[in-house]
């Protein structure tokens, strides 16, 4: 059943309440008609008029009661407190509503109620900060008075420390610079504060600016920076990342002035070039007595260190002295320069010889010569030539000529002239080893004389065998010093013979058993003598050897193949190349062809391969050189 909404029971209370008055006064006007029934019907219209007038004041007061009850509930604070209607009308409505707003009015409260705890406890925590923020405010006074003392002290000790101290920021910009800075590169500090460090940085090397890169946190380098005057100066220092808060707000570096260090080092390093120079090419001159090699070897080394364009030593002629001779030269175009002989009183580099000094020429104007050195001014930038004198005891031997691209400074002229000095000792001493080596060949010669007047067929035999056997080596490239020992070893080859009789060294017929038993003895007999006159050892062993065999069978030690020493070998073939072709008592000589023929018949078995292929290939090229030694005709091999 549905219920009755408000207004219809304001409207059936105002029926009720209208009908009662109304139905009295018709039953007095109309008491005249059965007026016990009209009485009746009065009072139970009276009677259910207050009943239902009771019932509607119950229904219209009940819910407005629950509204004033459930205001004063949660006026009293109760925010839980809600009221409940059972209609479905506007009372319905407005307890709903009311009952809405109370559960708002809760939320409200509950989150104001949490909002105000929260501010308490802040509170509470700000209060209690406070507290200590006061109690430290007089610590803080007293940091940072010792801060400001510090950072007073730090820039006293940055001002007077000699380095140059800077900060730049991230983008490479100078933000603090020390006095020290100030004074070595001659800015005042507003120049550079605000300016990029690039601008007075001058790298040598790539990657440079990778010094103020955030990433790195520390990083040695060397570099130059630029004075206010135009000029650089060497430098080298440190880089360290300023860090404050996990971020790098700046790059410190600390750079000192190196520019004397450097410029010492530099002259220590060349001091120390110019002594292992003048040690290279001492050793140079001590390790060769060959005049020609030796002064070869020291123009090649004097133009590297002096990065000369060329470098010439002339020596004074022994069949004349006042003529020059080109015994060395190094450089460029050398095809173009002058080898000729030339003569003291007419070329300036005579001039160095009469004045036994130097002379430095600058190459200008009408100072420079006409042909080489004009080209090597136009297309070579050559400036200047120094003559530098060789001297022995007092006297010019010769003259280093060195052509320059710069004027040379004091210390290389003295560098030159050590080294000329050092090269006159050597010629001097090559010089006078030269004369000795001749006298002791001359002596040996003397020596070989006395065995071959015993026989008439083998006069000169010796040299001769000597001259084959240096052809030989030098055609197998032996260095020098072997072909000088290859030549005194076949000059004494045969000294051995001198301790055998005449009549078995001269006989025309075939010698018996025993005589050929005594032949063989020479080479020990040899051996035996030259030992004991300090020959070095590849000659002793060459002259013992000389008569053994490729395939073992020869002596006195049947040694064979490789253990004979090639010395020996060599001497084998040259000593039976000229035995064929010259006369013995038991036959006529044979020509140089015939005697090519038999040595290379016996290829093999009784001398070298390798010495016979040489041999064979020097007659078909070099065939004239076999003749004058053949018609003994003077030749020299060294």
């Amino acid at each position: 059943m549905h219920k009755i909404n408000f207004k219809l029971r304001i409207l059936l209370y105002f029926l009720t309440v209208s009908i009662i008055p109304f139905v009295m006064s018709w039953a007095l006007i109309y008491n005249t008609y059965d007026g016990k029934i009209i009485l009746f019907l009065a009072l139970l219209c009276i009677f259910t008029g207050l009943i239902a007038s009771l019932f509607l004041s119950k229904s219209l007061t009940a819910p407005l009661t629950e509204l004033r009850e459930g205001v004063k509930s949660i006026t009293a604070g109760n925010l839980d407190s809600r009221i409940a209607v059972n209609s479905n009308d506007e009372i319905r409505e407005v307890a709903d509503a009311f009952n809405e707003m109370a559960g708002n009015l809760k939320n409200t409260y509950t989150d104001l109620h949490k909002r105000t705890e929260e501010l308490r406890l802040n509170n509470e925590e700000l209060q209690s900060i406070n507290i200590e923020l006061e109690a430290s405010y007089g610590q803080l006074e007293a940091t940072m008075a010792q801060l400001n003392e510090s950072e007073e002290k730090y820039r006293t000790l940055m001002d007077n420390i000699s380095d140059m101290v800077l900060v730049v920021n991230p983008e490479n910009k100078l933000v603090y610079i020390n006095s020290s800075m100030e004074k070595i590169l001659g800015y005042n500090e507003s120049e550079l504060i605000g300016k990029s460090i690039l601008n007075i940085v001058k790298h040598e090397y790539p990657g440079f600016e990778e010094l103020a890169a955030p990433r790195n946190d520390y990083r040695e380098f060397e570099g130059k920076f630029l004075k206010k005057d135009g000029s650089l100066i060497r430098v080298e220092g440190s880089t360290k990342r300023v860090i404050e808060d996990e971020k790098v707000v700046g790059i410190q570096a600390i750079v000192r002035d190196v520019t004397q260090k450097k410029t010492m080092e530099l002259q220590l390093r060349k001091k120390y070039n110019e002594l292992q120079t003048l040690n290279r090419i001492s050793s140079t001159l001590t390790s060769t007595m060959d005049l020609n090699n030796m002064l070869i070897a020291v123009v090649n080394q004097v133009a590297e260190i002096t990065e000369a364009l060329i470098c010439a030593i002339r020596l004074v002629s022994d069949k004349d002295p006042y003529k020059l001779e080109l015994k060395a030269l190094k450089g460029i175009r050398t095809e173009k320069y002058d080898r000729g002989t030339i003569d003291i009183r007419d070329d300036i580099a005579g001039q160095a010889v009469v004045r036994k000094s130097t002379i430095v020429i600058e190459l200008e104007g009408e100072n420079i010569p006409q042909g080489y050195y004009e080209v090597l001014c136009k297309e070579n930038g050559a400036k200047c030539v120094v003559f530098t004198p060789i001297m022995v005891k007092s006297k010019v031997i010769g003259v280093m000529c060195t052509t320059l691209k710069q004027k040379p400074k004091e210390e290389l002229i003295e560098l030159i002239s050590s080294l000329s000095n050092n090269i006159a000792i050597a010629i001097d001493n090559a010089t006078a080893y030269e004369i000795l080596k001749h006298s002791y060949l001359k002596t040996v010669q003397s020596l070989v004389s006395v065995v071959e007047a015993k026989d008439e067929y083998t006069e000169s035999h010796s040299i001769r065998v000597a001259k084959y056997s240096s052809f030989i080596a030098s055609e197998m490239k032996y260095h020098k010093s072997f072909i000088e020992d290859i030549w005194v070893a076949g000059v004494l080859h045969d000294i051995g013979k001198i301790g055998i009789s005449d009549s078995i060294l001269n006989k025309s017929s075939a010698l018996t058993k025993e005589e050929y038993d005594i032949i063989k003895q020479h080479p020990e007999i040899a051996y035996r003598i030259v030992s004991k006159i300090g020959l070095g050892e590849d000659i002793l062993k060459a002259i013992r050897h000389h008569h053994e065999r490729y395939d073992g069978k020869g002596y006195p030690d049947m040694i064979k193949e490789n253990e004979i020493p090639i010395m020996a070998s060599i001497i084998s073939v040259a000593d039976a190349f000229d035995a064929i072709t010259s006369n013995r008592p038991y036959r006529k000589s044979r020509s140089i062809s015939q005697g090519i023929s038999e040595i290379v018949v016996n290829k093999g078995t009784q001398f070298n391969p390798t010495v016979v292929g040489t041999l064979e290939m020097m007659f078909l090229t070099k065939r004239a050189i076999f003749e004058k030694i053949y018609n003994d005709e003077d030749i020299e091999f060294f």
